[in-house]
């Protein structure tokens, strides 16, 4: 099933993480009987920036990862369907380069980018899902299949944009999984978003960010009505880091790099990797917290948390993190 929101019970959310916080991504769906609103998979990370307008989350490689245990089926033998899953969770880790992801409030759709170590790479993923919800471990959202992929700087050139996973989008139509309606939403909200990729190629220039709003004749941030892909400013961003750039002037992060200008092959960067490793305990009492019987909890009104008492326990887990 795909849900244009959390499939949560709506409560207020926690304050903004403050810089550094260690948090938990996690997929949240309905996978229907016996399982119930549940955790398709976690991954833990580092906020950057937490505020009402964008969210930052930097991943380090060896962060924690639970996937759902079971046979991967579909194109890429990867999606494990709710028939096929016990319950239970494999544990693993985050393979692969530190990865920064952006999302701005109410968009469906995060923006990430990879940083090796010494410089941005050239690689671009907007990750369709729905809006992230504050938690009190972290965010919850929900994957959608579809992605749009981006190779190459929609500043300089080349800039490449395409659609990745179409076939496995269709795989779930064709097994029940999402109906035809739920893929057209996904489909539309794919097609927009590679548009605005399209769209961010050229738009800024070395004195300023074209389609971005003005103030005073400088630039702000390109957040609502920009684009997320292109949008650099110099402007302040609050609790945001600072780097230099090669002519030695301060600047503040683009959107889409969270430090630095993020041009692919530009040094810099590497206060997205200063952070220590989020503790894979709190991935276990991310998924935990999420239990079926504790959402039902939660939906009877006897639980005023239903993502996880805040300073509270997890209710009991059978196994390393099967839920109860």
């Amino acid at each position: 099933m795909v849900h244009d929101e959390v499939p949560l019970p709506p409560v207020p959310e926690p304050p903004p993480f403050e810089r550094g916080a260690p948090v938990v991504l996690r997929s949240v769906r309905d996978m229907g009987r016996p399982h119930g609103v549940a955790v398709g998979f976690a991954v833990a990370g580092t906020v950057v920036l937490d505020d009402d307008d964008v969210v930052v989350v930097s991943t380090r490689p060896g962060s924690g990862v639970r996937v759902r245990a079971g046979v991967g089926a579909g194109p890429n033998s990867r999606t494990v369907l709710p028939a096929a899953w016990d319950g239970t969770y494999d544990e693993r880790v985050w393979q692969g380069h530190t990865v920064v992801r952006v999302h701005r409030r109410g968009d469906r759709w995060s923006v990430w980018r990879w940083h090796d170590g010494e410089r941005w790479t050239p690689h671009w993923y907007g990750n369709l899902e729905s809006p992230w919800r504050r938690s009190p471990v972290g965010f919850d959202t929900q994957d959608w299949a579809l992605d749009v992929v981006a190779a190459g700087s929609p500043l300089r050139g080349p800039w490449a944009v395409g659609l990745k996973d179409e076939d496995e989008l269709a795989w779930m139509v064709d097994q029940g999984y999402v109906t035809d309606l739920q893929a057209r939403h996904v489909r539309g909200v794919g097609a927009r978003l590679l548009q605005h990729a399209r769209d961010a190629a050229g738009r800024s220039t070395p004195t300023g960010t074209r389609g971005c709003p003005t103030r005073g004749g400088r630039p702000l941030p390109c957040r609502r009505g920009g684009s997320v892909w292109s949008a650099t400013t110099r402007s302040p961003v609050p609790h945001a880091p600072t780097s230099r750039g090669s002519d030695g002037r301060q600047r503040r992060p683009d959107l889409v790099g969270a430090v630095g200008a993020g041009t692919p092959g530009e040094r810099g960067g590497a206060e997205v990797l200063d952070a220590a490793d989020p503790p894979v305990e709190l991935v276990d009492a991310a998924v935990a917290r999420l239990s079926p019987a504790h959402q039902q909890a939660a939906v009877a009104g006897g639980d005023e948390d239903p993502g996880g008492a805040a300073g509270g326990q997890a209710p009991a887990v059978r196994g390393a993190d099967r839920l109860v």
